[in-house]
């Protein structure tokens, strides 16, 4: 990583986005065709993204909202539906985009005129981002939901298939770099439906320590270092904090033999914190060694904090206290609230494939939590801890435990004190 003073303040802390996507794409560049106006996309005749964007979304949240495909197949169903009568928005097109008939109808509106472009982006944006989520977010945050509704926009983006690359640079060790690509339309031959996936750890002198489940060399032909070293182009760049250890997307088109690489977005995450200690030897009886770490204590007498551990589906209602330091399992609002009030997320999950399988092939929700906080554990957990956890949901509260941390960045003990 290139050596540069980190200064108290950098561009995007003293002036935030109000569309992070958009903005930060025309500064660092090489994107896929960012179009003026919804009606633009529509009126190119091309598939397009509508991409949500929020002013919180930059050094905050991370799926506030959702991004939307706006392909073939449906740009004839909206057609359509901009010619009916309203009363039959809502029949036939009912799994147009996913979720509900509301998304749709919103489009259609606008398309027919009946609501202006700033009036559909805020009720698509109401509807395709999980409303639980982000008013507890914003209620946990401080903030007014219906004036953060109002801030609310969408950005409009060529379409470009191929492969989904997500790269982070690790927060506790030097010169590793996480990279998590997935392909929604290419399905090996072997995995039946499930679409194409990879998670590969890249480390400088030692290239690839870890890649599963599928072949990288199919998405990056000419190796992850390559796609590394543009990461660190972008991170470098005058605007951004060379320390921090950002969240960038990145696709990647392969058109007979040559490779295209779009930049999609940045998303700070952490600053670097080198350790300066290894752990040695086995954990002792009363500890549990994490399958997956990512983030290290500086002190090798670790952290101990507050933590909320629970299994529970009643999001509405059911949610960890923000002056927790910590939460395990599956709290709903960690993957949006980590960055400003978490300092641990542990997830449980016996293997790392299990991870993958359940966390890193799902959606940017999920994946921040591992690159949010400052230390994320994928722990497994007994089965008497998951006996509390589920009692914890019965009751409709949280089970709170003191745990003690300490991780060196790749490898981490927890001791639950109480």
């Amino acid at each position: 990583m290139q050596e540069k003073p980190v200064e108290s303040a950098y561009y995007y802390d003293m002036h935030p986005p109000a569309q992070p996507k958009k903005e930060i794409g025309a500064y660092v560049g090489g994107t896929p065709l960012i179009y003026d106006s919804f009606r633009d996309a529509w009126d190119s005749g091309q598939e397009f993204m509508m991409r949500d964007e929020h002013l919180r979304a930059f050094a905050g949240p991370s799926g506030l909202g959702r991004t939307l495909l706006v392909d073939t197949h449906k740009r004839s169903l909206l057609a359509q539906m901009r010619d009916e009568p309203e009363s039959k928005y809502g029949i036939g097109y009912r799994s147009l985009f996913g979720r509900n008939p509301f998304i749709h109808q919103a489009i259609a509106q606008c398309l027919a005129g009946k609501i202006s472009p700033s009036e559909m982006e805020k009720k698509v944006f109401k509807w395709t981002g999980d409303k639980d989520r982000w008013e507890i977010y914003f209620e946990m945050m401080g903030y007014e939901s219906e004036k953060e509704l109002e801030k609310a926009s969408y950005s409009y983006w060529e379409y470009i298939p191929g492969f989904n690359h997500t790269i982070v640079a690790d927060s506790g060790i030097q010169h590793r770099w996480h990279l998590m690509t997935v392909n929604h339309t290419l399905k090996p031959q072997s995995l039946g439906s499930r679409p194409y996936y990879n998670y590969t750890i890249w480390e400088e002198p030692n290239g690839v320590i870890y890649s599963f489940p599928d072949p990288i060399t199919d998405a990056i032909p000419e190796s992850p270092g390559k796609l590394v070293e543009w990461y660190e182009e972008i991170r470098n760049k005058d605007r951004f904090n060379p320390q921090q250890c950002p969240i960038v997307e990145a696709q990647t088109s392969i058109d007979k033999g040559k490779i295209n690489r779009y930049f999609l977005q940045y998303h700070p995450t952490q600053l670097f914190k080198e350790t300066n200690f290894s752990l040695k030897g086995h954990p002792s009886e009363d500890e549990i060694e994490a399958v997956f770490v990512r983030g290290a204590t500086t002190l090798p007498e670790g952290l101990t904090m507050e933590v909320a551990i629970y299994e529970n589906d009643n999001r509405k209602k059911f949610h960890a206290p923000a002056s927790y330091d910590a939460n395990c399992v599956g709290h709903h609002v960690s993957e949006l609230a980590l960055p400003e009030i978490r300092k641990l997320q542990i997830l449980t999950a016996d293997t790392v494939p299990n991870l993958i399988d359940g966390i890193l092939a799902t959606n940017h929700v999920l994946l921040s939590k591992l690159f949010y906080p400052e230390i994320s554990l994928v722990l497994p957990l007994s089965r008497e801890f998951h006996r509390k956890a589920f009692e914890a949901r019965l009751n409709k509260n949280p089970l709170k435990c003191v745990i003690q941390v300490i991780s060196d960045g790749r490898r981490a003990f927890v001791k639950f004190l109480e």
